[in-house]
């Protein structure tokens, strides 16, 4: 379940259609109502108080088919939210300093977050509550990367590759099993990292992977608003024909 902000309660309350209500994310409240594909970054919570990410596409073709691929974490192999990202990165600067087993740029940037000059065997583990709690600290360390990555860093392209080639893996099943019949095919990008830590390269790259699949123009469109929006136009068109007709309106979604 999605727990709306304060804006969007306000918002939906003042349509008067709701007293008590609860909106359901997982399928297709990110954008509503709008035909097309929409590929989406989340972290959940689970009841344990465990950040699980999921990274699904979900989408409405022309006849109004619902369309869900992904979003079961490592059992669906999701690639490319900011928590698989940061287990990729400090894998890979562990895999430098401590094992040897490759170079990358990101090791000593990284090391400098943590006032480290020389990563000894076992400093590493003493980062990792850091590494995934402390919001500014995840942002700083995700543009280290992004920083290899735009400089040519063979372990962070092989990293950035790897989410974008699962996300055009993701849109372009979306699309061979629905119906779109409309071009360019919208697609609306969603999450931190496809938009507040958005990086050109990766996301040209995404976008070329994404057009080589499934042979159609594509119009891209960054979510503009957060997707409790969706389920509230939602909400207000399924409510217009009962207005409209004079008669009552659900309590309870």
């Amino acid at each position: 379940m999605l727990s709306l902000d304060f804006r969007a309660r306000t918002t939906i309350r003042r349509l008067s259609v709701f007293k008590r209500f609860c909106v359901d994310l997982d399928f297709n409240m990110s954008w509503c109502a709008t035909m097309g594909i929409c590929l989406l970054r989340q972290n959940v919570t689970s009841e344990s108080l465990t950040i699980v990410e999921r990274v699904c596409c979900a989408a409405i073709d022309s006849k109004g088919k619902m369309i869900k691929i992904g979003g079961l974490d490592e059992w669906s192999r999701d690639a490319g939210g900011g928590i698989w990202l940061l287990q990729q990165i400090f894998s890979s600067v562990y895999d430098d300093a401590v094992l040897s087993l490759c170079e990358t740029k990101m090791t000593r940037k990284i090391a400098g977050l943590f006032d480290s000059c020389d990563i000894r065997v076992g400093q590493m583990e003493t980062w990792l509550p850091k590494f995934m709690s402390e919001d500014q600290l995840q942002r700083r360390i995700i543009a280290c990367f992004f920083d290899a990555y735009e400089a040519g860093d063979h372990i962070a392209i092989r990293i950035g590759e790897q989410m974008a080639k699962r996300a055009a893996d993701y849109i372009a099943a979306a699309y061979r099993l629905g119906t779109f019949e409309e071009e360019p095919i919208c697609v609306v990008l969603a999450g931190s990292i496809l938009l507040k830590a958005a990086n050109v390269k990766y996301l040209e790259t995404m976008k070329r992977e994404v057009v080589r699949r499934i042979g159609k123009d594509v119009r891209w469109i960054p979510l503009a608003h957060t997707a409790a929006y969706g389920a509230m136009q939602w909400i207000e068109q399924r409510q217009k024909p009962k207005k409209q007709a004079g008669g009552s309106t659900t309590d309870f979604v």
